[in-house]
């Protein structure tokens, strides 16, 4: 019987050397697989990423030109014109005149209007004193809960019996105070809430004047 010969030295040589040459081209081929699906995975991340910052970018242009629009369009109510009666020692009466200056009509404005006599100057603003103060909601040509349209206006009228305080308004040791506000809602479905403050001494009042207060001249929100 013939033995069987194994593989030469040559022959395994090679063999093992073919054995590791295809073990590592497929390696490398797995690596590169990897590296091509991690490449393209942060690819979507980052077009995912960008598509969403792009999106929110449009959205706060978006809004930004939307409020700018409301801002442009919407009502505005000031404190328009003041104007008052007062004999010496007799009661002091005050008209204020509420306007729309914005390009649609204020809705549901309500205003009031107070008056008192107060030290002057004011440490803290007019609408942190505790005083009976006179207050008229409306005369009886504008009720409550006008609608305002732009270049219309509401009037609201208070007095106060200046009584012993004449003295006091001539040194300026007290002035008398006229203060208030007025609600409304805009077209666009939003409140607002106008404040004003102004005040007299007699001085002012002979010469048709009045001074704004230091506090509560503005609009919320």
């Amino acid at each position: 019987m013939t033995a069987t010969k194994g593989p030469g030295l040559k022959t395994q040589l090679f063999l093992s050397k073919s054995f590791h040459t295809t073990r590592e081209r497929k390696m490398w081929e797995n690596i590169k697989k990897n590296f091509i699906a991690h490449v393209t995975l942060f690819c979507t991340v980052i077009g995912a990423l960008a598509a969403g910052f792009a999106a929110f970018y449009a959205g706060r242009q978006l809004d930004t030109a939307q409020n700018t629009e409301k801002r442009s369009l919407r009502a505005y109510l000031f404190l328009s014109t003041v104007s008052w009666e007062s004999p010496p020692k007799n009661p002091f009466r005050v008209n204020i005149q509420i306007k729309n200056g914005g390009e649609t009509p204020a809705y549901g404005v309500m205003g009031e209007v107070f008056i008192a006599i107060l030290p002057y100057p004011l440490t803290v603003p007019i609408n942190k004193f505790d005083v009976e103060a006179q207050q008229y909601m409306n005369d009886s040509a504008t009720p409550n809960r006008v609608m305002l349209y732009k270049e219309t206006f509401a009037n609201y009228m208070a007095e106060r019996n200046i009584g012993d305080n004449y003295l006091d308004l001539i040194t300026d040791r007290k002035r008398l105070y006229v203060w208030g506000s007025a609600k409304y809602s805009d077209a666009f479905g939003e409140n607002h809430t106008l404040h004003f403050c102004i005040n007299f001494n007699k001085g002012l009042i002979t010469n048709n004047r009045f001074e704004w207060c230091d506090w509560y001249n503005d609009e919320t929100p």
